[in-house]
């Protein structure tokens, strides 16, 4: 074998093993970034939902508390 073909095969050794980490770094890249998409996702999702339920609860527990008061205001009236 000659020098420069020894030469060619290292280069090609070299672009293949280039391109091969390459791709290993781009699909980790892109793994962790969907990973942290999905996160961020499910974590808006939880905040979303616990505010709702809150904001029922409130309702609710406001509406309980103005049907109690419409209540003691009508027996004190019709007293």
């Amino acid at each position: 074998m000659s020098m420069q073909s020894c030469v060619k095969e290292i280069v090609v050794v070299v672009v293949v093993v280039a391109a091969a980490v390459a791709h290993v770094i781009i699909v980790v890249v892109v793994t962790i970034v969907v990973v942290i998409v999905v996160v961020v996702v499910v974590v808006v999702v939880v905040v979303v939902v616990v505010v709702v339920v809150v904001v029922v609860v409130v309702e609710v527990v406001v509406a309980e508390v103005v049907v109690a008061e419409v209540v003691v205001i009508a027996v004190v009236v019709v007293k």
